[in-house]
């Protein structure tokens, strides 16, 4: 969750760091935008997506594949884990609410990456940055 994204202990090894909103930004700007972006981070076919497009190239080698989610709430239940795609987190509070961290979502069927936030207390995937 975004607590251990944000932990002083640091989750990512020497060398590493959890992206920003600005290298998420930077990403999908260099991949065409949040609407083609998706496309080229995904793992092609459908060994892991239960659903996935005709345009799913994983272009950039970024191989996205699904995790599903977590509830925030107090029961922490999974699903959607090979449905829905992946939340990934970045190592940004909300401006406006600061119980919520940015994320972006890839899903099977779809070409987007959506930028959202989500409660801190839910559970994401983290992609790291080498130094």
């Amino acid at each position: 969750n975004a607590y251990a994204v944000n932990d002083s202990r640091n989750i990512a090894p020497k060398g590493w760091h959890v992206p920003s909103v600005q290298e998420w930004d930077a990403l999908m700007n260099y991949l065409g935008g949040m609407e083609i972006a998706g496309d080229k981070m995904k793992e092609a076919g459908n060994s892991h997506w239960s659903e996935t497009n005709a345009l799913v190239t994983n272009a950039s080698g970024f191989s996205s594949v699904p995790t599903g989610g977590r509830s925030y709430d107090y029961e922490g239940n999974f699903f959607e884990v090979s449905n829905s795609g992946t939340d990934y987190a970045s190592n940004n509070t909300h401006p406006e609410d600061e119980l919520s961290i940015w994320m972006y979502s890839v899903y099977g069927g779809e070409s987007v990456v959506y930028k959202n936030y989500n409660r801190k207390s839910g559970s994401f995937s983290v992609r790291l940055i080498k130094d």
